[in-house]
């Protein structure tokens, strides 16, 4: 059964901001260990499932507000 959440938005979008922050400051080092690269990477791939799910969720209410 799917639940439907009430989430404010804005708080989502600033959460994603500041993980795409953290991944640019773990980027930007000079020197990046193999665990460090992961570790980018990992952030990186849940920051873009979570962006997903937003997507979705927004596309969803947009739709249901149409109908």
């Amino acid at each position: 059964m799917t639940e439907i959440l009430s989430i404010d938005g804005s708080k989502i979008d600033q959460v994603l901001n500041d993980i795409a922050k953290l991944i640019l400051l773990l980027s930007s080092r000079s020197k990046k260990s193999k665990n460090d690269e992961r570790l980018i990477k990992q952030i990186t791939e849940i920051r873009n499932r979570i962006e997903d799910v937003v997507l979705q969720a927004r596309l969803k209410k947009s739709l249901a507000v149409k109908s």
